[in-house]
């Protein structure tokens, strides 16, 4: 807990199964004296259950949540409908304030058109009666305003950083940028998971590259199973199949940062991931890296080129991809030391610190006077 302002204010922050994301955890850590499970006592989050249970639970869990009256701040990760229900039956009071951090896809699928229109409804009335938002990029901060309009509660805007482990090895990487292998981190296996992490779209912008550059190669870094694979491999060429690389997970460090310093380019296309560290990783090591208009660190990417950053289509990517392998040299050196220059703030250190100065400014903005 922070030694700030907020050191006596009691937060208790409510995360998902099987556990919120770790750099969010530390996140939360700071200001945070307890870790629950949102869907506490009566567990629904991974049992794919019917919606009514889904309802009947979020209800249920509103009455049972133990000493709900203690908290002053419930700090919730992702979008959930507890807290609000807990609120609107009078189960906690107006001082109680509750901060909801929006780190994942869940904004873009509702902007999107994912979500059914019942769905959608919810999710908005949910994210609106919330007292704040703390946004993870500037891209949910956004989506939120765009979603909501006049009725966004108020929104900051965060951010979070790779493990300061990682981020030194892979600051002594010469990547070979000489190469024409290019790589893609991003894990699944749901296949809600592959499609906001766009790996089909990517497979599918690779295949289209690869027909005017049969020397370029693909690997793919992360949990895919044997489905989803040959659902991504299943309407491209043989060859440019035979040219893609899935190496599944790798828990090793140095077995991925050889992978990644191996590569000229990584390509991180995606439909509405917030704000990836992989992508902060790879800039790091000093590949430059490819993003989407709907990946959260355009924000860092249109800082070294916005020629690094595409709509959202396998013919653009792709066109994107060839011109990037068309380039120099020296032009790719350029792009390369920009990139490592545009991340060396982006640490887990600095995302902490930041975190708890915004947490405290925004208490001091909700009123809240037992800091």
């Amino acid at each position: 807990m922070s030694e700030g302002k907020n050191k006596n204010l009691n937060v208790v922050y409510l995360h998902g199964r099987p556990s919120a994301h770790s750099l969010h955890s530390s996140l939360a850590a700071s200001v945070a004296k307890e870790f629950k499970f949102v869907d506490s006592p009566v567990r629904w989050q991974d049992k794919n259950r019917h919606i009514i249970f889904d309802i009947l639970s979020w209800v249920l869990n509103a009455f049972l949540f133990k000493d709900k009256k203690k908290y002053d701040i419930f700090l919730v990760d992702n979008l959930h409908v507890t807290p609000i229900i807990m609120r609107k039956l009078g189960l906690i009071s107006k001082k109680q304030k509750l901060i909801v951090h929006m780190g994942s896809h869940t904004l873009y699928f509702m902007y999107s058109g994912r979500f059914a229109s019942l769905n959608l409804r919810l999710h908005k009335y949910a994210l609106r009666n919330y007292d704040a938002i703390l946004c993870e990029g500037m891209m949910a901060k956004e989506l939120s305003v765009l979603l909501l309009k006049e009725q966004c509660p108020p929104a900051y805007v965060t951010f979070i950083g790779p493990h300061s482990h990682r981020i030194k090895e892979l600051q002594k990487q010469i990547p070979d940028l000489s190469s024409n292998n290019i790589i893609i981190i991003g894990s699944g296996p749901a296949q809600f998971r592959m499609f906001y992490k766009g790996l089909d779209l990517m497979i599918k912008s690779f295949d289209r590259a690869f027909s005017r550059n049969k020397a370029l190669k693909l690997t793919v870094v992360g949990n895919w199973n044997r489905e989803i694979i040959d659902y991504c491999l299943k309407d491209i060429s043989m060859a440019a199949a035979a040219a893609i690389n899935f190496t599944g997970v790798i828990n090793d460090t140095g077995a991925l940062v050889r992978f990644i310093s191996g590569s000229a380019l990584c390509i991180h296309c995606t439909r509405g991931d917030a704000f990836p560290t992989s992508t902060m990783e790879v800039m790091a090591a000093g590949v430059p890296v490819l993003v989407s208009e709907w990946t959260g660190t355009k924000e860092i990417v249109k800082n070294i080129s916005t020629d690094l950053i595409s709509p959202l289509n396998e013919e653009s990517i792709s066109e994107k991809i060839l011109w990037y392998f068309a380039l120099s040299n020296e032009a790719k050196i350029i792009l390369s030391n920009a990139s490592r220059e545009a991340v060396k703030n982006f640490t887990e250190e600095n995302a902490i610190l930041h975190y708890q100065r915004t947490f405290e400014k925004i208490t001091e903005e909700l009123q809240i006077n037992d800091w």
